[in-house]
């Protein structure tokens, strides 16, 4: 015994006129096969997936940014600049980087730099790192802004606009 057979009511369709068609409050089920108020062969009595209920059109989506405006992470290039870090890992293996300077960032306890060959982003830990004197010291030769300032920057960069907070960014932070 299904819902319809319990509530529904006898009737017939409004649009095919087939008499055996089920009523119950907006939906109505036609037995007819090319009705439009036929559920596509399902049981009569199944109201889930009635053919009546109003379809919903898939919405439009929204344009794809322009992704070319975005700032994306220098080039590598080893051959320009290159900075050996001697780092000695969980295991207590010492393994040697070679990393571009100029993409170092600090952020808590670990810093960040892209190494070579393949320019991938790594992260090490501070207390990890044997020559944290070298890596400290290019840190302070080419400063990043901090993720406030970054937020500002590209902002700004994306939309094309300015404000003081920028300017004064712009000329604190030449290259980035």
């Amino acid at each position: 015994m299904s819902l319809l057979d319990a509530f529904g009511q006898d009737a017939t369709c409004p649009l095919c006129g087939s008499v055996g068609a089920k009523k119950l409050l907006f939906f109505v089920k036609c037995p007819n096969r090319s009705c439009a108020n036929n559920a596509g062969g399902l049981d009569i009595g199944d109201v889930t997936k009635t053919a009546s209920l109003p379809s919903t059109r898939p919405r439009a989506s929204a344009p794809a940014p322009d992704v070319s405006k975005w700032r994306k992470a220098p080039a590598f290039d080893p051959a320009s600049a290159s900075l050996k870090v001697r780092y000695k890992n969980f295991k207590g293996e010492e393994k040697a980087f070679d990393g571009n300077p100029r993409s170092l960032r600090v952020k808590g306890v670990h810093v960040s730099l892209q190494v070579s060959p393949s320019g991938t982003r790594i992260a090490l830990a501070k207390s990890r790192i044997a020559n944290l004197v070298d890596v400290e010291a290019e840190i302070q030769k080419y400063p990043q802004p901090t993720a406030k300032e970054r937020q500002i920057l590209k902002y700004h960069g994306y939309k094309g606009s300015s404000s003081a907070a920028y300017e004064e960014l712009r000329k604190k932070y030449p290259n980035w």
